[in-house]
């Protein structure tokens, strides 16, 4: 394989898929991100920076050559109102760009990162790529720009283009900087700062593993097919038996109910608006959180060859980064 073109490269899942492919030597990579990235600098040298933005194509098509995989994990993620136009113009306007760039570049192979919430979810079912399509329920405004732009890379997969979709459940990663939702949580849980948390969990898989996905998609990866990646699912209570387990000085949390939450949510968000702190729990989270997903990933297992870590460690190789980040001990 040539050259590997990734959008998204200084984010999360980006960082860790240039280190994985490190790790098996494939150094031919070619970064596309914006002018001013502040995240450039913790690219490796070794990486080719290629300035542009995903809404425009002419940078695009500059940017991307003959032949290149592609891998597009560029995305907005916001869980504010205001946010929602810039979402749809970012997940699936840029999408469509991207797509429609590869296939004028004859791309050998197009990688795609959705996400498993427009997968839709089925009470005492187990949820299945071929889930994809049918009625969600209980996303917002992200997971539905997600989806339409899925829906877009699946229909030129249909035209030819060599496409695979990664459907990731929720990531955790031993280097979240940006403190994501299952960060906070656990930085929380482990400060003593959230004495009390609900009743449901979340379903979440290891950034190193969706990393080795995406590399085993580049060769293994079939044409208009999709992959469920998730390492398992895991209730708040007891993801809080792992954190205890780690610092045994700690209380256990007390699980209220959910219309308690919702009552006094209002009061949690203004009070952390106010401090400056990214709120944990949310209409949205809370929804995530209510809804016990059962995923099958016997087709990564089958197709890919994945094997996930376990989801005990992935935790607490985020405590560890956070025990670094923040002095938290």
């Amino acid at each position: 394989m040539g050259r590997i073109f990734i959008t998204g490269a200084t984010g999360l899942l980006g960082q860790t898929l240039i280190e994985e492919l490190g790790k098996i030597g494939e150094k031919n990579i070619a970064a596309f991100i914006m002018q001013g990235d502040r995240l450039e600098k913790d690219l490796p040298p070794y990486v080719t920076r290629v300035y542009g933005n995903i809404l425009d194509k002419d940078s695009l098509r500059s940017g991307m050559q003959e032949g290149d995989a592609v891998i597009h994990l560029a995305a907005l993620v916001s869980i504010q109102t205001k946010d929602n136009e810039k979402m749809r113009l970012v997940n699936l306007g840029g999408t469509k760009n991207v797509v429609d760039v590869a296939m004028e570049k004859h791309c050998v192979k197009f990688l795609y990162v959705s996400s498993s919430h427009v997968l839709g979810y089925k009470k005492d079912v187990q949820i299945k790529e071929s889930d994809f399509g049918g009625p969600t329920e209980n996303i917002g405004a992200y997971e539905t720009t997600k989806k339409e732009a899925t829906a877009y890379v699946f229909q030129k997969a249909q035209e030819g283009l060599n496409a695979s979709v990664i459907f990731p459940s929720g990531i955790i990663s031993d280097h979240d900087y940006a403190m994501g939702e299952i960060s906070t949580l656990l930085y929380k849980l482990a400060s003593g700062k959230l004495g009390f948390f609900v009743k449901g969990g979340y379903a979440f898989v290891d950034v190193h593993d969706v990393a080795r996905a995406l590399i085993a998609a580049l060769t293994k990866g079939k044409a208009g097919q999709g992959y469920l990646i998730s390492g398992g699912y895991m209730t708040l209570r007891q993801i809080d038996d792992v954190v205890i387990k780690r610092y045994p000085s700690l209380k256990r949390g007390h699980i209220v109910p959910f219309w308690l939450v919702y009552m006094i949510l209002p009061f949690i968000m203004i009070h952390e608006k106010i401090s400056k702190k990214k709120p944990l729990y949310t209409y949205m989270s809370l929804k995530t959180v209510r809804t016990e997903a059962n995923f099958d990933t016997s087709k990564s297992k089958e197709e890919l060859g994945l094997i996930y870590t376990p989801l005990e460690t992935s935790l607490n190789n985020a405590l560890a980064f956070i025990e670094k980040t923040t002095g938290l001990k």
